[in-house]
């Protein structure tokens, strides 16, 4: 007798004798044994083709890259807006409690979430309405809304791992994986998070805890994320370098720029005009500031179009 098509991991073959009636004429006997899951799910092969694929994903990067390396460091080591925080605990406040009322109208999954869907929600609109109220509790407001994000992660790994496979907790995950990229807003632990996620699944892959089908799916759909994010974020780093280019050309010269609108308002003063004449921008944008700093008898108030009209003989 021949099976084929065995999962890898421990088996339990069992037999007995029956009639034609089904009726056990005999005690069931067991026979235990594994099978040696492939070379493809062994740590070592793993190990490696995650390796080769990481040294593609860096030289891949290097080669599409041509942004000015301090401004990745500034653009890494930007601070946290606090108003995008607010609006991302506003908007899922909403989300979580709608979404799962959806769900249960239409039984997309037989158990209940409506209660902690509920509580997550209300705690996350009083966290909006609280810091709107209260606003010496900004500086708060990131490291929460990540702590809250990490344990929902956690949440909806745990049931990866401990439920059969759901269509709704799989479309989960792919939508944190893709959020997160906002969330950490420095690109070092955006990637710790990724692959934190991503050697978890390779953990119960290996352990074949849950189905191969789906952790390999979920596997290919993480790095997928990865790579689009990341060339996201090439795109805006190469885009913004001009603009790093020329803030230095007008901010960072031994020459004031300067825009004056019709009524020889100044409108616009470049950061440079500190260094040389000492006075912030903000202090002389306006009208007069900055004609009796020069002492320009030229300058006039009235309108730029009806003093270059030449006059009729």
């Amino acid at each position: 007798m021949t099976y084929s098509n065995l999962k890898h991991g421990s088996q339990v073959f069992k037999v007995r004798i029956v009639d034609h009636l089904g009726k056990p004429l005999s005690k069931e006997i067991t026979y235990a044994f594994s099978i040696e899951a492939p070379f493809y799910y062994q740590w070592w092969f793993l190990l490696v083709a995650f390796s080769f694929i990481g040294l593609f994903f860096i030289l891949l990067i290097k080669k599409t890259s041509r942004y000015n390396k301090d401004f990745v460091k500034n653009f890494s080591e930007t601070t946290e807006e606090v108003e995008e925080t607010k609006t991302y605990f506003l908007v899922l406040g909403m989300l979580f409690p709608i979404t799962e009322i959806l769900n249960l109208i239409f039984k997309i999954h037989e158990s209940s979430e409506l209660l902690p869907k509920i509580i997550t929600g209300v705690l996350c609109l009083s966290i909006y309405f609280i810091s709107n109220k209260f606003e010496k509790y900004n500086p708060y407001l990131q490291p929460l809304f990540i702590t809250l994000f990490m344990g929902y992660t956690i949440v909806i790994l745990r049931k990866i791992v401990t439920l059969p496979f759901d269509l709704l907790t799989f479309s989960e995950i792919l939508i944190i994986l893709f959020f997160s990229y906002n969330v950490f807003k420095k690109i070092n632990h955006y990637l710790l998070f990724v692959c934190g996620v991503i050697i978890t699944l390779i953990i119960h892959l290996i352990s074949a805890t849950i189905g191969e089908k789906s952790i390999i799916v979920l596997i290919n759909s993480s790095l997928i994320i990865l790579l689009i994010n990341y060339a996201r974020r090439i795109a805006i780093l190469n885009t913004n370098d001009r603009l790093v280019f020329s803030n230095n050309i007008i901010n960072n010269s031994n020459s004031i720029s300067i825009a004056f609108d019709k009524f020889r308002e100044l409108t616009f003063c470049s950061n440079s005009i500190e260094k040389i004449l000492g006075y912030r921008p903000d202090e002389v944008l306006g009208d007069g500031t900055f004609i009796k700093l020069n002492a320009d008898t030229a300058f006039q108030n009235c309108d730029s179009k009806q003093r270059q009209t030449p006059t009729k003989t």
